[in-house]
């Protein structure tokens, strides 16, 4: 399967459905296709769906499968709303966005390990989909520990990873991004795709598609044409 990939984070709010808007605008340059941009699972008032929108990305490009409007664990919050996450059932709806044959970026919600019902994982969603994963790195203290332990996870079940993207989501981190990027592709072996630096104002540069095309002009990732 062609440039489909899963964005996954080392922990919640590392900047996934940012580095998501920036992945679709990248893809569609290279491919000259319009990418889809999925997201299975999503929970809380202010839904990522909508985040996309306000990114200028068209309603009819972005999926989504389970919502709740709790803000919560998809499994607390699934339950408090009476729905049941069923991953097969997740399964049999990707399969049909698979097959209009477009780019694909799913973005998955919370951690790899976060809960989606009572016995499963973002991880089970990972291994069922059979797709590479783009790894989101946040900057702060413990963003290495973090890191490491979700990549050798991950590598522990054979997961592909496409790559690395590491992210500045907060303005007061005081770690050098370039060493910090630096030691971790040094240490994991995995392909840096690009860095993120902070972004104050987030409209500003989200909602322009020269200024994500700015932002993602020096990422690299091995797109099929």
């Amino acid at each position: 399967m062609k440039n489909n990939y899963i964005i996954c984070g080392i922990h919640t709010d590392c900047g996934k459905s940012v580095i998501s808007v920036l992945l679709y605008e990248y893809l569609r340059d290279l491919t000259n296709q319009e990418p889809l941009l999925v997201k299975p699972i999503q929970t809380g008032p202010f839904p990522d769906t909508d985040f996309y929108q306000a990114c200028h990305i068209e309603k009819q490009n972005i999926v989504h499968f389970y919502s709740m409007s709790l803000e919560a664990s998809p499994h607390i919050a699934s339950r408090k709303e009476h729905q049941w996450i069923d991953l097969l059932v997740l399964k049999e709806k990707a399969n049909v966005v698979l097959k209009k044959n477009r780019p694909t970026i799913f973005e998955l919600a919370g951690g790899l390990l976060s809960p989606i019902n009572d016995s499963q994982t973002m991880l089970d969603m990972i291994k069922l989909l059979q797709l590479p994963v783009i790894l989101v790195a946040d900057n702060y203290l413990g963003a290495i520990n973090h890191t490491l332990l979700t990549t050798s996870l991950l590598q522990s079940e054979s997961i592909p990873i496409a790559g690395l993207v590491f992210n500045s989501s907060k303005a007061n981190e005081k770690n050098d991004m370039e060493d910090l990027s630096q030691w971790m592709t040094d240490k994991t072996g995995i392909t840096q795709i690009g860095k993120l630096p902070y972004l104050e104002d987030l409209t500003h540069w989200l909602k322009s598609r020269t200024k994500k095309r700015e932002l993602s002009k020096e990422w690299h990732l091995n797109v099929y044409k």
